[in-house]
């Protein structure tokens, strides 16, 4: 199973197209969607791709989606607090024969230190809520906001790790 997150930024408009063909490029089966501001947006994407979709129905500026290539058996929305933002929970019947719960998210960003800690208290809800359907197989996936605008991003431990990587496989593949 191929599972993709991707914030289309404001909605996507005019921008409909290119977020198709990078849809198509990298071929998910589960697509969850941030910043959607248009149920005919997700409907066209969608019927576009061949995905049943459903988008959250919280109240606000911009929502959450999810596009599937299985059966949707049942989906919810809500923004419980500490949420800033809506929780999409979709239940998929995928091979063989089993039923996946979805969770798609969009966490707070914010460069105070306040802010961060709400992303945090986000995150440790959406555990909580995945702990809680435990009797099943759970997906958690959205745009966490990782990282915050404008954050230095330290490259030197991710390159020595990638060397690290391309090393041990040169040594096996060598051997």
């Amino acid at each position: 199973m191929r599972v993709a997150t991707y914030n289309i930024l404001n909605g996507g408009c005019g921008r409909e197209d290119t977020l198709a063909r990078v849809v198509e490029t990298i071929q998910p089966d589960v697509l969850g969607l941030q910043e959607v501001v248009s149920p005919e947006f997700v409907l066209s994407l969608a019927e576009r791709l061949g995905f049943s979709s459903v988008m959250s129905q919280v109240s606000g500026r911009t929502n959450v989606a999810l596009l599937s290539r299985f059966p949707i058996l049942r989906s919810a929305s809500y923004q419980p607090l500490p949420f800033s933002k809506p929780v999409l929970e979709v239940e998929l019947q995928v091979p063989p024969d089993q039923t996946l719960t979805v969770f798609v998210l969009h966490l707070r960003v914010d460069p105070e230190l306040p802010f961060e800690r709400r992303r945090l208290r986000e995150i440790l809800a959406a555990l909580e809520i995945a702990r809680s359907r435990r009797d099943r197989p759970i997906l958690l996936m959205g745009d966490l906001n990782a990282l915050e605008p404008g954050a230095p991003i330290r490259v030197e431990p991710m390159l020595k790790l990638a060397q690290s990587v391309a090393a041990r496989r040169h040594t096996r593949t060598s051997a």
